[in-house]
Parts: C-alpha cells; structure tokens; sequence
C-alpha cells in the first residue's frame, strides 16, 4: 500500500501504557519484599492481564492507504481493498460493509449516548451529506469513529475517482498467535502457584 496513514487513537495508547506501568509495578513489590514465591505468582498474573492488554487496548489500529485499509483487530488481521468497500458507517463504530461481510474496526470505537448533546451542527459540515437531518455522534470528527471515517472516506472517494491498477485482494488472517501462547504460558503458571499454596 502506499501513502499509509495509521490510526490509533491515543486514549488507548495512554491507558496501555498506564495498565503496563501499574502491572510492573505490582511485580516489583513482591520482589522488593524478597518473597519469591508470591513474586513468581505476580508475574504470572501480570504476564497474563499485560497480553489482555496488548489484544484489546493496545494492538487495535487502522492502516488506511490509497488501495484500501487494512484493520487491525484483537485477534485478526483484515486487508480490504477500496474497490471491494460497498459502504462506510460508524453506528456503533467504524464499519466497512463489503459485498461478502461487514468488517468492524476495534480502534475506531464510537462514543457513548450522551456524546450526542455535545455534537454541533458546524463541526461535521461537509463530513455528512447536507440532506441527511439526523447527525450521529459517531459522525463527528472529535470521536476516534467519525475522526477514522472521514480520513477512510476521503481515500476510498479519491480511489474511485481514479482507480488506479494496483488494487489489494480481501484477506483476514489470524495474527495473534504469539500473544495467545504466550497468554497460556501465564495460564499455566498461575494454575501452577495457586496449587502449591
């Protein structure tokens, strides 16, 4: 792909980054105390909830090119092509409708229910078509939702409109066997030290 932009938001960046420094911080303590035991049991449990983390805060994201998007979930990874996209909506977040299925992209999560009274009419002009009366909140550019939308719209129009040659296939693949392992190793880990108390 060319002319990637990545999206993610940085609400999920910082809360990451905050539960991986809470998480090492509850390891240290047990290793400054000298119980080895207890400590073998933190890590474990900090292991796991640190790759619980990784999938479902830290790892969703966006690479939106000039030849389609490629959305990367928890436990997936999509490639979509602009010419196989049908629709773009972000009701309950940002969504690519395609002829075969609907792909939902984790990053680009939309707001809450009351986000809708703070949404102003001026703010999604030009974002929405002038007919449409209703403005959804997950519409508007100031959530992760209608701040992806806009930017994916604009090159899935600008696609269109030139359709250049080298176009990119509909692919999903699993891609977090990794972390999956990894997640199991601490499973087993912590069955381990709840046993041997």
């Amino acid at each position: 792909m060319t002319n990637v932009e990545f999206f993610r938001p940085k609400t999920a960046i910082f809360t990451a980054y905050c539960g991986y420094g809470l998480l090492a911080l509850a390891v240290i303590q047990p290793i400054f105390t000298r119980d080895w035991i207890d400590a073998a049991g933190t890590i474990a449990i900090a292991t796991f909830i640190s790759v619980l983390i990784r999938l479902v805060i830290h790892r969703p994201s966006l690479e939106i090119g000039d030849e389609g998007v490629i959305i990367n979930n928890p436990l997936s990874r999509i490639q979509i092509g602009w010419q196989d996209v049908l629709e773009i909506e972000t009701r309950y977040s940002l969504t690519f409708h395609t002829k075969s299925k609907s792909y939902s992209a984790w990053a680009a999560l939309a707001p809450g229910r009351y986000h809708h009274r703070t949404v102003n009419p001026y703010e999604v002009k030009g974002l929405i078509p002038s007919s449409t009366t209703l403005i959804r909140a997950s519409d508007s550019p100031r959530t992760d939702s209608g701040a992806a939308s806009y930017i994916a719209k604009l090159r899935w129009n600008s696609f269109n409109k030139s359709r250049p040659r080298n176009v990119i296939e509909l692919r999903s693949e699993f891609t977090a066997t990794r972390e999956i392992a990894l997640a199991c190793g601490a499973l087993v880990a912590i069955v381990m030290s709840v046993i041997q108390l």
